[in-house]
């Protein structure tokens, strides 16, 4: 289930001004938990292993609309996840044009062993995959 509330800028498009708050989707027991809701306005930090262990290393930060909430019914997820735009979560986590994931879902899970083989063939030796077996 999905409560949308702000309309998203349309994919690829670039958000105009850093003065407006980029959107985020939080999940509803998350939302519940930090107690706001659809339009408001949150500040979000990641601190990094280092970060951790180093006082003077910087951590990433941004301000964040909250534009959706959504709850997958697994409440584990639904407590800790929060979605930003690929590009704006590239730009928090200084990653420039970089990814380090990507999740497929199959129709059929029988195919899993199939496409295991024909998706990291695609993708090359610096990369592996992991499936739910």
């Amino acid at each position: 289930m999905l409560d949308s509330c702000i309309t998203l800028p349309e994919p690829g498009s670039e958000i105009p001004s850093r003065q407006v708050a980029a959107p985020i989707m939080l999940g509803k027991a998350l939302a519940e938990k930090l107690e706001v809701t659809c339009g408001d306005n949150l500040n979000l930090i990641a601190l990094s292993k280092e970060a951790k262990l180093k006082k003077d290393t910087a951590a990433a930060f941004g301000r964040y609309r909250v534009s959706g909430i959504f709850e997958i019914g697994f409440y584990e997820y639904d407590a800790s996840l929060a979605f930003l735009g690929l590009p704006e979560a590239q730009r928090f986590f200084k990653m420039a044009d970089r990814i380090t994931g990507v999740e497929i879902e199959l129709e059929d899970i029988n195919m899993t062993p199939l496409l295991e083989d024909k998706v990291l063939e695609a993708l090359g030796y610096h990369f592996w995959i992991k499936t739910w077996k």
